[in-house]
């Protein structure tokens, strides 16, 4: 029952808020950049990251969201593929640390999650957005509550996002949709590495 109620959620949040239909990033733009707290609580940068490789940025709304979680999934299964082509993965949430380690679990991933508590990596690449009220309620009376686990005021999520950046910080492929259950395949990203 309270998968369905939380399904029902999640289904009235995308027809109560209004948002562009595709992202304000392109392909051929430069990524925005940004820095980050490691595993290891070290700071790093975009310039850092992308040293190492390419990078499929994705941003998940939580630990809650078993579109999420699916989708996290197929990605931790196909890690080797992206791997062999020189790209690492980084999920992205505005949870905290301990719901970033639990998305680890169940999704069982080893790729580097991040927390954007002050939404700033949601903010720079275009994908956040106002969590109504009545979604927030809905949430919260199936025990999620965005404002403790996002440790801000403001109740964002951010429009289930991916981005991926080649080593030269240009944008090679996005995937934007407000309608949180699509998301794209595996096999679509990895055609569009150079």
């Amino acid at each position: 029952m309270k998968n369905l109620l939380l399904a029902f959620a999640l289904l009235v949040s995308a027809f109560l808020f209004s948002q562009e239909e595709v992202s304000k990033i392109k392909v051929g733009d430069l990524s925005p950049t940004f820095s980050f707290t490691d595993a290891n609580g070290e700071s790093q940068s975009l310039s850092d990251a992308l040293s190492k490789g390419s990078i499929l940025l994705v941003f998940y709304r939580g630990e809650w969201c078993p579109y999420c979680t699916k989708y996290l999934s197929q990605l931790s299964e196909a890690e080797d593929l992206f791997s062999e082509k020189g790209i690492l993965i980084m999920a992205v949430s505005a949870e905290n640390g301990e719901s970033l380690e639990n998305m680890k679990v169940k999704s069982k991933s080893n790729f580097q999650f991040i927390s954007d508590q002050g939404y700033e990596l949601m903010t720079s690449f275009n994908v956040e957005y106002l969590v109504p009220t009545k979604m927030v309620e809905k949430l919260a009376s199936n025990g999620i509550d965005l404002a403790e686990s996002h440790g801000a005021d403001e109740p964002m999520l951010p429009i289930p996002a991916t981005f991926l950046i080649d080593q030269n910080g240009i944008i090679q492929y996005v995937h934007y949709d407000t309608d949180y259950k699509k998301r794209p395949d595996v096999n679509d990203i990895l055609s569009a590495v150079k």
